[in-house]
């Protein structure tokens, strides 16, 4: 899942549902995610400041997705 944005946010959507559940209110979920590609040096894949449980789930482009560095 690390190298999946998309199985990570469904998977903070999942937490936050479970957590909404129990009584829970204001319910953050970040990650602190890296990956590396082709041998590079690992980065950060997703922004550790955002809130996954609020981000929708879309096709259209991610602003929470970091760029790997080239």
């Amino acid at each position: 899942m690390s190298t999946r944005p998309d199985m990570i946010l469904q998977y903070a959507h999942h937490i936050s549902d479970l957590l909404h559940q129990e009584g829970y209110d204001k319910i953050e979920v970040k990650a602190k995610v890296v990956a590396s590609l082709n041998n590079r040096e690992s980065q950060l894949l997703i922004d550790p400041k955002i809130n996954l449980a609020e981000q929708p789930r879309t096709l259209l482009p991610k602003n929470w997705i970091i760029p790997l560095d080239e």
